[in-house]
């Protein structure tokens, strides 16, 4: 754990503290942080988080920018986010019922993704 950026560090003390990290693979650019339940958070090598992958259980909403927060809240009243990713163009959205949405940097919604 004491080899990963201090950013993402703090992102696992901050999000994730009850959750036992089970393993940590760091690649050329990334690192990938695999909890004991299943999770997987993959980091760039700054420690800046790139996806969260919860499963089949909901991402901590205050990792969700808030304009995504709410268009799913408002459009898919009984699902919730269980995986996201972004880049520098666009965030991707997994719903518990595997409906894929893209989002633009600033959380406005772009389409449906297949």
């Amino acid at each position: 754990m004491d080899k990963l950026p201090q950013v993402a560090q703090q992102f696992i003390k901050t999000h994730f503290s009850t959750i036992n990290v089970a393993t940590i693979m760091q690649d050329y650019d990334s690192y990938d942080v695999i909890f004991s339940n299943g999770y997987k958070i993959e980091f760039d090598r700054k420690g800046n988080w790139e996806e969260v992958d919860c499963g089949t259980d909901a991402v901590p909403s205050a990792i969700i920018p808030a304009n995504i927060n709410n268009y799913v809240s408002k459009s898919f009243t009984e699902n919730f986010i269980v995986d996201i990713s972004k880049d520098r163009r666009k965030y991707n959205v997994e719903l518990n019922n595997d409906i894929d949405l893209e989002f633009d940097k600033e959380g406005n919604f772009l389409r449906f993704d297949d």
